[in-house]
């Protein structure tokens, strides 16, 4: 029988580095300014100034600068996208900074993604909640599953409220089937535990 390759799940992940996405850097103005303080939660605050084809990226705390080249594509609708290159020559929208190291492209930092150390049984949960969280924010509600959706928006047909409200009724059914098995399973889990422990000790349950 041949060997089946896994992916193990001690790789480390890009949702624990810091990273610049060119795309926040585009709506947050570096190409109309040409700086711009790049700041993330828990992590330095980033100097970025634009000078030409290059993004100089300076931290605040240990002042250390990196040249970052960019090109651009154009876009199928009109208009030109914004890319960072890696130093190995990939096209990347992001890039990473591992300890000691330059920003530089998932690739060349050997990162994965969160979802790839999921199970099936997780990713099924996750791909549901955010099927219903997406059809919330189309119809104008909040993304918590447990806020009402409110009516329906004036620029929306009558037609295309009534159907996105029976795709968000079905797939919040799934997510709460999907809590309900889980918590059911681990609740009933539980009780045969403690019902075990229970009759150990000479105690009925």
């Amino acid at each position: 029988m041949p060997h089946q390759r896994t992916r193990p799940h001690t790789i480390s992940k890009c949702e624990e580095h810091q990273a610049l996405d060119v795309r926040r850097l585009t709506r947050d103005g570096l190409f109309r300014h040409g700086n711009l303080t790049y700041s993330a939660a828990s992590q330095s605050d980033l100097v970025l100034t634009l000078r030409g084809g290059t993004v100089i990226v300076r931290s605040a705390t240990t002042h250390r600068e990196q040249l970052v080249s960019l090109t651009w594509t154009q876009q199928r609708l009109g208009g030109m996208r914004a890319w960072f290159v890696c130093a190995c020559g990939r096209r990347a929208a992001k890039l990473y900074l591992r300890p000691g190291k330059p920003f530089a492209c998932r690739v060349c930092c050997a990162l994965g993604y969160e979802s790839q150390a999921e199970t099936p049984e997780k990713r099924r949960e996750r791909q549901a909640l955010e099927k219903a969280q997406k059809l919330r924010i189309r119809l104008g509600a909040e993304p918590n599953l447990l806020k009402p959706v409110p009516a329906r928006p004036k620029r929306m047909t009558h037609a295309r409220y009534y159907r996105l409200l029976a795709e968000l009724l079905d797939a919040e059914e799934k997510v709460f089937a999907m809590a309900l098995r889980q918590y059911g399973g681990r609740n009933q889990s539980l009780r045969e535990d403690a019902a075990d422990e229970g009759r150990s000790a000479g105690c009925v349950l």
